[in-house]
């Protein structure tokens, strides 16, 4: 059994990932802004988060976070 650590990053992308295939894209996307504001270098957030977005057709946040996907601009087609 994996433990969560309530701080970690990898815990907060992990339960983002758990809502967003659960059907629960708010909750999603809340736990993966989380993700990244405990650590902006997490590199499975933003890809994550970009789905959320995607999901939730909200371009403008989708947009923004391009930028930060720059090395992965395949993603978002």
């Amino acid at each position: 059994m994996a433990v969560l650590a309530p701080l970690a990053a990898t815990t907060w992308t992990r339960i983002g990932r758990f809502l967003y295939r659960a059907g629960d894209n708010d909750a999603a996307t809340g736990a993966l802004r989380r993700a990244l504001v405990l650590d902006p270098a997490n590199p499975d957030a933003p890809l994550d988060l970009a789905a959320c977005y995607r999901l939730a057709q909200a371009p403008a946040e989708a947009n923004l976070l391009r930028w930060t996907l720059a090395g992965h601009p395949a993603t978002l087609d």
